[in-house]
């Protein structure tokens, strides 16, 4: 059998293309299949069905929809609720919400109002425990966790670790990482001075890239500003200060700048 793949894969490097009934065609001229070729194309072709069975796929639903139950008898094992606490805070002047995360599900960021340095979101138990489904056991377990990676994870999920000043490479996503956006968790309450300063020091390097991201635009295509600024471009010009055609009470410049970049592309 292996001598026969060598043979047709041979034959694919010398140009063969394609197979139009029994002729290969190749160096636009019509040559006939080789007996190797032609027997692999035949031991290649599907000669299988698919059966529906009603039976499998009730068996497949009660396994996708197992009902748990709690086993009352190990929760004498489980330690009182610790006083320790993980809090989260939030420096903008934005509110943030997320919603789907696998614990917590939905989850609303109160914004700062303009007299304070933060606003508090929540708290968390420095040691968190939640029900996990056991699927072999057809029971309900109980998880611990520590507390401060479910925070992190809540602001960043692509941070695995504890360090929020982390730079990460390999983002799965844009937008989502809320320690860009004033978010930070600490073991204070009220936070240290400097969990304060270094939040909103990167809260304002995202504020820099945004506003450069729509200094750019407003040279190369101011048209598409319109539709590219978002609420937090606002927020951002708001923190930041400084005069944008875009913020404010200049957007009717916008026109008169796209007429004006048209222009110029036309010379």
């Amino acid at each position: 059998m292996l001598d026969k793949i060598y043979a047709y894969l041979y034959e694919l490097w010398n140009g063969i293309s394609y197979h139009v009934d029994t002729y290969t065609i190749t160096d636009d001229r019509m040559v006939p299949e080789t007996e190797h070729a032609q027997e692999l194309r035949t031991s290649l072709e599907p000669n299988s069905t698919i059966n529906y069975s009603r039976k499998m796929s009730e068996c497949l639903e009660r396994m996708s929809n197992l009902s748990f139950r709690y086993d009352f008898a190990h929760f004498e094992l489980i330690p009182v609720e610790p006083k320790d606490k993980v809090w989260i805070y939030n420096v903008s002047r934005m509110q943030h919400e997320i919603v789907g995360h696998p614990i917590l599900s939905a989850v609303t960021f109160p914004a700062a109002k303009e007299d304070e340095d933060y606003a508090v979101v929540t708290s968390i138990p420095r040691i968190m425990r939640y029900p996990k489904p056991n699927i072999e056991s057809g029971e309900m377990d109980i998880v611990f966790e520590d507390g401060r990676r479910i925070a992190m994870d809540l602001i960043n999920p692509d941070n695995r670790g504890l360090d929020q000043k982390q730079e990460i490479q390999n983002r799965t996503s844009v937008g989502r990482d809320l320690g860009d956006k004033g978010v930070f968790w600490s073991l204070k309450n009220p936070p240290g001075k400097l969990e304060v300063r270094l939040a909103k020091k990167r809260m304002e390097m995202w504020y820099k890239r945004l506003l450069e991201q729509a200094r750019t635009l407003q040279i190369t295509d101011p048209r598409r500003l319109k539709d590219t600024i978002t609420p937090e471009h606002h927020a951002a010009a708001d923190y930041m200060g400084g005069t944008y055609i875009w913020h404010g009470q200049r957007l009717s410049e916008l026109k008169i700048l796209a007429a004006e970049v048209d222009a110029v592309k036309h010379l």
